[in-house]
């Protein structure tokens, strides 16, 4: 009777993800198969599955940036969007969808938490002690050879993914799905048991337009470039065109440099975007 009672409480949700699995196991057994591989060989059905179960797997237990660098987020994130626009339009699952939209934002500005790279960075110099002057053997005061005006200059290897999981954390998005998780999984069982039990239910599974994610604070390189004030203007303006500014966004900002000078539009630049 026990076994039985097991059997009868287990989801329709979890079914059809133990199902996907199932077939991911099998297919390794004569070797390793890709996550991209095995995910895009799945039923229609068995893609929303997975991609709403392993989201909340995911974040509930050690947040999105779990998700993110457990591979889930670059195969499964587009599926993830379409199946949410499946589901009963609940508040939940609008509020989940508000969740994504922001955590979309941040992981687009900081490119995903993918590769690493460096900047220059500066300390004070030892040989000066920072005054940028060293005395000579004949006790004469003479510019520090080690230094410029008192600092030095090394490069230091930052990676985007340190970036990207302090934003997220800052952003509390880990929280606030923990608010929703329960009440969100149960409008995921409702669609799976329609799908499963409902005679003659067809679910329609062409991809609905997704509206452009704007990115706040876009990444815009402007070290390395020339001082021309109308090429970092340009720079700026396409790298707000791409994280989807509208053209009176862009419009404003741009009158906006126009009205100081190039410490001006520097400021301006660093106020829309995050500059390196």
């Amino acid at each position: 009777m026990a076994e039985e009672k097991i059997a009868k409480e287990k989801s329709y949700h979890q079914e059809i993800m133990d199902g996907a699995y199932d077939k991911w196991q099998k297919d390794a057994l004569s070797g390793p198969i890709p996550m991209k591989v095995w995910f895009e060989s799945l039923s229609e059905i068995e893609k929303d599955a997975v991609a709403l179960g392993k989201f909340n797997q995911q974040v509930t237990n050690g947040g999105f940036i779990q998700w993110t660098q457990n591979g889930y987020v670059k195969v499964q994130f587009e599926r993830l969007q379409q199946a949410l626009m499946r589901l009963s339009q609940e508040e939940v699952v609008e509020k989940v969808r508000a969740l994504l939209i922001e955590f979309e934002e941040i992981a687009e500005r900081k490119e995903w938490g993918e590769g690493e790279y460096t900047e220059t960075e500066y300390e004070t110099c030892e040989d000066c002690d920072g005054s940028g002057y060293i005395q000579d053997e004949d006790g004469e005061d003479i510019s520090c050879y080690n230094c410029d005006n008192g600092e030095t200059e090394y490069e230091k290897e930052y990676y985007y993914s340190d970036e990207l999981n302090d934003e997220l954390s800052d952003a509390n998005l880990d929280d606030k799905y923990y608010e929703l998780d329960e009440e969100f999984l149960k409008v995921c069982e409702e669609y799976f048991k329609k799908c499963s039990t409902t005679l003659g239910f067809v679910q329609d599974y062409t991809p609905k337009k997704m509206e452009p994610v704007k990115i706040k604070r876009p990444k815009v390189k402007l070290t390395g470039i020339d001082g021309n004030v109308f090429v970092i203007i340009g720079r700026v303006m396409n790298t707000l065109k791409k994280a989807n500014w509208t053209e009176v966004e862009r419009r404003e900002v741009m009158d906006e440099m126009k009205k100081g000078d190039y410490n001006h539009v520097l400021q301006v630049a660093m106020k829309v975007c995050e500059v390196y």
